[in-house]
C-alpha cells in the first residue's frame, strides 16, 4: 500500500491522506475546499485595475498633473482607456480631477 502526498491547489496545504483513495477536501482547517486538485481560475488571479494601466494616474497628490496618452491605431480612432481609468479613480478612491483634452492625450490636474 503506497500513500501518496497530496496538495491543495488553492492553498498549498500539503498532506498524507488517512484513507486510501482521493479525498474529498482539502485537509486544511483554514480551507476545506473541494476543489482542492484543481487550479484557481485565472479570473480570480488577475483582476484587471486601471491604476495598474496607469499607475501615474493613481500615484498623483493634490497640484501634480500628469499626460495620460491614447493608443491610437488609426487616425482618429483612439481607445477610451485613460478616460475611464480617471473614472474609476474619481469612483473607487473619491479624488477629483481636471481633465484637459488634447488630440494625443488628456492632461489630468488632482485638486482633491
Amino acid at each position: 500500500m503506497i500513500i501518496e502526498l497530496r496538495e491543495c491547489q488553492r492553498c498549498g496545504h500539503k498532506w498524507f491522506p488517512r484513507k486510501v483513495g482521493v479525498p474529498n477536501n482539502c485537509a486544511n482547517k483554514h480551507c476545506g475546499s473541494s476543489a482542492w486538485d484543481k487550479p484557481r481560475p485565472k479570473s480570480a488571479e488577475k483582476k484587471k485595475t486601471y491604476g495598474r494601466i496607469f499607475p501615474e494616474l493613481h500615484e498623483l497628490n493634490v497640484g501634480q498633473s500628469c499626460n495620460l496618452y491614447f493608443c491610437q491605431k488609426d487616425i482618429g480612432d483612439g481607445d477610451a482607456r485613460p478616460i475611464r481609468a480617471v473614472n474609476y479613480e474619481r469612483k473607487k478612491y473619491g479624488k477629483k480631477f481636471n481633465v484637459i483634452p488634447s488630440i494625443q492625450f488628456i492632461k489630468v490636474i488632482r485638486t482633491a
